[in-house]
């Protein structure tokens, strides 16, 4: 039940990165890691209370902001990534939660069902 109120941390995080309100300098560590963070408490909440397979949007956000600090296109010596393709990859993430989350609204009996249930 908590994993769908859980969603908005990551959206509203994200949808404030698309918007160049939130830059990632409040813990001190590097920004891309820190978008990750956000991402963290959905994922602990959706491993007790969803299946699997719903997680889809929070792994590929952690997933992502993972590759962008390794690729990130503020590095020097990287220049094959470009700023443009990582706000585009905040700006897919942050439509895919919103989806999601409207989704879990939309059909809430449907979706969400706890972890260790025999229903299919």
């Amino acid at each position: 039940m908590y994993y769908k109120y859980s969603l908005f941390l990551p959206f509203f995080s994200t949808l404030m990165i698309v918007l160049n309100v939130y830059n990632g300098d409040v813990t001190g560590m590097p920004s891309s890691l820190e978008y990750m963070l956000w991402y963290i408490p959905s994922l602990l909440i959706g491993l007790k209370t969803v299946k699997l397979y719903m997680l889809h949007v929070t792994i590929l956000g952690i997933a992502l902001n993972i590759f962008w600090h390794y690729e990130s296109p503020w590095n020097s010596n990287k220049l094959i990534r470009h700023r443009t393709e990582y706000y585009d990859t905040q700006c897919l993430l942050c439509s895919m939660l919103y989806h999601h989350i409207y989704e879990l609204y939309r059909y809430p009996n449907r979706i969400i069902t706890p972890n260790n249930s025999d229903q299919s």
